[in-house]
Order: structure tokens, then C-alpha cells, then sequence
């Protein structure tokens, strides 16, 4: 190879490498243009030896040649969105005014507003959350009593959960949640792919049956309310069993959930020793607040973790560099970044709380070729 040949080579490799995301080795064959989660195939530097791979989205390439080369590759964060299934109480007890203040506004309406109104929370975060939705509400003695309406979870749901949201309460229905978590049971996963949370927006205590079911379900001398109380607690168990974390505010009345030892809030303070954060009942007084906690929830329940598309060798972490938006990030800092494992890459600290706010944020990794290998 002649010097003039040599020259034009390591400029192409310095232009190829200017370019990467993440960097890792490979000695068995030249550079190689790699496509990886939506990334772009490059035509990589020919070498010494016989061709290896020619065309095609792998780009063009060499091996068998001399020496260890790089393999390139264009990365994306690959974040895990959590589930949210917002199982919202739609009885006639989500028609009572929402304060003295909003006698005009019910709390369903209020709540609705927040939740798919301009400006709305499945709005704000629906890029970043899969958002879903269940309204348990029935007539107890109806034969169709127990069937829910319900849109499944998915990112950027906003228009399915807005055509399935009622803006008037039927008065007529009765507060059934039972068959609402029973519902989002049913549509787990064996294995979630992400955190799942459920928030529970509840305007009575919800331990209304269906009347077969009360019949069918009834210990001795036991009333409609305790058999209800019973079967919440063991779907609950159930879906505490599959790491389902329950949110419960309530949604009705006047005051909302102010400590009182009400029915909803006996309830509610049930339900989360069963499945919730240990923090009790969330107070909720005013819209602004309710706004404020149901971002709150959301954003906690974004995750940190990126996934890489291979894994980093022990004790060769700080060799690689992590970038946010075009920020890069100090490596085992704790506003920066670590590795949780050998292919999980955590956003710790301040970098977290501001990545969770950036659904859309750019990632960025990159590392020595010793330190990283591709799967």
C-alpha cells in the first residue's frame, strides 16, 4: 500500500469514528458499517486481506485482514417505559362536586380535564408512558354488570383514551372497582416489559358486586359489603403478587381526601398496605394539586435505565463516556451516570429527575474497544 493510500485511509477511519455513538472490537474482521436499533449502515474502510462482506446494509467491508480493528455502531437509548393503567371510579358518586369552589365542576369532569384536557397529563407524558384505562361502573343487577370499558395500554394513547372517556357520568351506575382491577389482571403480561402502576381515582369505598356474584361469593350471613371488601383484598394480593404498585386518590365529594377515617378513605388506606407505596392515600384538596401528583407519579415511574446493545467489560466502565442531549455526563458521579450491570446503563441524581422530564431526550455512549462488546 503506498503512503498516499495510507494517508487517505486514516482520514476515512478519523471521519468514520468522528461519527460513532459507541465503539467496541472486533479483531476477527475489518470495519464493518453495523445497523442497530434504527441506526444507519455505513460504507466502512477496505483493508488489507480478502473481502469479508460486500453490500447490503452491513456496508462494504474486508476481513481476515492484519491487526484488530473497530466495529461501529450508531446507538439509541433504549428506556423501558412504564405501564399505567388509570382505573378511574365511574359511578354516580363521581358526580358530586369537586369543592364549594367548583360547584359547577364535577370531581369526573375535573378529573378528566386534567387527565385529557389541553394540557393534560396523558398528553404531557405519553411519549415516555403507556398510558391505559379502565371504567369499572355498573348497574348491579344489569346481566352486562361487571363487563368494563377499558383501552389498553400504549404509548401516545392520548386519542383512544379520550374517545372512551365519557364527559357526563351515568348517575344510574354504582361503584364497582372490583371488576376493574379483575379486568387489568387479566391483561398483565407473565412477564412486564417496565414498572407497572395502576392510579386509582375512587369516589365511594367500590365494594359493590354484582349481585350473582355477591350470591355466588358470600360467606354465611356475610353482607354485600364484606364480600366485596374480600374480593378487592385478593385480586389486589394479586396484582401486588406481579409487582403492580397502586396509587389511590380520592375522587369525590366535598374536601376530597383529607385524613378522615371516611369509608373511601378506609379503603383506599386497605389498598395500599396491599399493593401501594406505603405512603397512604395521596391528599388531594384542589385540581392543582391533583395535577401536581399525577406528574409526579408519571415522572417517577420513567425510568433511568438504558439498555445497550452489548455489554462492558468489568472494571472498564469509566472508559466510556455518556451523554445526554449533548451534555456529557461524569461516569460514578452521583448526578452522572454508572453502570447497573454489564449492559444497563443508569442516569443517577439531578441527570435522572432532568432525563425523566425529556421523554424525547438523545442518549449518547461511547467507549474504549477494549471495554465494550457487541451481542
Amino acid at each position: 500500500m503506498t503512503f498516499f493510500a495510507q494517508r487517505l485511509r486514516v482520514h476515512r477511519v478519523l471521519m468514520t469514528l468522528a461519527s460513532a455513538s459507541l465503539l467496541a472490537c472486533d479483531s476477527r474482521h475489518g470495519e464493518v458499517g453495523v445497523f442497530v436499533d434504527g441506526g444507519r449502515g455505513g460504507d466502512a474502510t477496505p483493508g488489507d486481506g480478502d473481502g469479508y462482506r460486500d453490500g447490503g446494509w452491513q456496508g462494504d467491508g474486508d476481513g481476515q485482514g492484519s491487526g484488530d480493528a473497530c466495529i461501529r455502531a450508531d446507538v439509541k437509548a433504549s428506556r423501558k417505559p412504564p405501564t399505567v393503567w388509570l382505573l378511574l371510579d365511574y359511578s354516580v358518586a363521581s358526580s358530586n362536586g369537586w369543592s364549594a369552589e367548583l360547584t359547577n365542576s364535577s370531581a369526573w369532569g375535573v378529573t378528566r380535564d386534567l387527565l385529557i384536557g389541553d394540557g393534560g397529563i396523558i398528553g404531557e407524558f405519553q411519549a415516555s408512558v403507556r398510558f391505559g384505562a379502565a371504567l369499572p361502573g355498573s348497574k348491579i343487577d344489569d346481566p352486562m354488570c361487571g363487563q368494563v370499558p377499558a383501552v389498553a395500554p400504549a404509548l401516545n394513547n392520548l386519542a383512544a383514551i379520550e374517545a372512551q372517556y365519557p364527559e357526563i357520568i351515568d348517575k344510574s351506575l354504582s361503584s364497582v372497582i372490583y371488576y376493574g382491577f379483575k379486568y387489568i389482571l387479566q391483561q398483565l403480561p407473565e412477564k412486564s416489559d417496565g414498572p407497572v402502576a395502576i392510579v386509582l381515582s375512587l369516589a365511594q369505598d367500590g365494594d359493590h358486586l354484582c349481585v350473582g356474584d355477591w350470591l355466588s361469593n358470600a360467606m354465611f350471613a356475610e353482607t354485600e359489603f364484606h364480600t366485596g371488601t374480600r374480593l378487592v383484598d385478593g385480586v389486589v394480593e394479586q396484582l401486588a403478587a406481579k409487582g403492580v404498585t397502586i396509587y389511590g386518590f380520592e375522587s369525590g365529594g366535598f374536601g376530597m381526601v383529607s385524613g378522615g377515617a371516611t369509608p373511601t378513605n378506609q379503603r383506599l388506606e386497605r389498598i395500599d398496605q396491599l399493593a401501594g407505596t406505603g405512603r397512604g392515600p395521596i391528599p388531594i384538596d384542589t385540581p392543582e394539586i391533583l395535577r401536581d401528583q399525577l406528574a409526579s407519579i408519571s415522572a417517577e415511574l420513567i425510568s433511568c435505565n438504558v439498555q445497550l446493545n452489548g455489554k462492558v467489560t468489568q472494571g472498564q466502565e469509566c472508559s466510556g463516556t455518556v451523554s445526554v442531549d449533548g451534555k456529557e455526563l461524569p461516569c460514578n458521579d452521583p448526578n452522572g451516570w454508572r453502570m447497573a450491570s454489564e449492559s444497563t446503563l443508569e442516569i443517577t441524581g439531578t441527570a435522572c429527575a432532568d432525563l425523566k422530564m425529556k421523554p424525547m431526550a438523545d442518549i449518547h455512549a461511547a467507549f474504549a474497544c477494549d471495554a465494550f462488546v457487541l451481542f
